[in-house]
């Protein structure tokens, strides 16, 4: 009898043991389970983030190349060529867009717009102003939309005051110079942001890996 009850007990005691071992393991399956999850977001998240950097580094590129060939090209060609920023959020129907970028040229030098020039341009029949401007796909062969989620935050200029939404324009003259100015990008649920400073002897630009404003830049900051 004894040995009947021995052998019992060590049969529940067995069971138990195999059950909490039995337990243990489905909770560590759950735990390697959701780490393996949590791992998976984080990448897909990570990938996202860094293509989405390695996208705007091609615009931000592609900006600093337009800015040297524009002011090449206006010298030789003895033409006024300028980089159009479209910085409406909306098209004529009011659907979201993104912040876009083109670059024209018209004959011989053409002069900085004045802040009323639209209200004294001529109007073509469709009552749209006229414009001696027009594609320079010699420069680049069509305009360029931001990745999703950048936007142009400003074009600052050295002489006049910036430009925060409708259209801005970077103009390149036959003789030789540009504006000063600072061409401004940010992403609009992150904190970072792009500078491009445009160098007005040379068309020459640099890429400041960081939000600054034209003034912050003169005053050292």
């Amino acid at each position: 009898m004894r040995t009947s009850a021995t052998w019992m007990m060590k049969k529940k005691s067995n069971q138990k043991t195999t059950s909490f071992l039995n337990q243990k393991a489905f909770t560590l399956i759950e735990i390697m389970i959701t780490m393996a999850i949590v791992a998976a977001l984080v990448t897909m998240v990570a990938s996202r983030f860094n293509a989405g950097k390695s996208e705007i580094k091609e615009h931000l590129t592609q900006l600093m190349v337009l800015s040297k060939k524009s002011f090449q090209y206006a010298q030789i060609t003895n033409e006024t060529y300028r980089i159009v920023f479209d910085l409406n959020s909306e098209d004529e129907e009011g659907r979201q867009k993104q912040h876009s970028y083109w670059v024209e040229k018209a004959t011989g030098t053409q002069l900085l717009p004045s802040e009323n020039q639209e209200e004294q341009e001529e109007l073509d029949e469709e009552g749209k102003p006229k414009s001696a401007f027009q594609l320079a796909p010699r420069v680049l062969k069509k305009p360029k939309s931001l990745p999703e989620g950048y936007y142009f935050a400003a074009i600052d200029y050295g002489g006049r005051e910036e430009i925060t939404e409708g259209k801005a324009y970077l103009y390149f003259f036959p003789q030789g110079f540009t504006e000063e100015s600072l061409v401004r990008i940010e992403h609009r649920e992150e904190t970072y942001g792009y500078s491009i400073l445009i160098n007005p002897l040379t068309g020459i630009a640099d890429l400041i890996n960081k939000k600054v404003g034209l003034k912050d830049l003169k005053q050292g900051k």
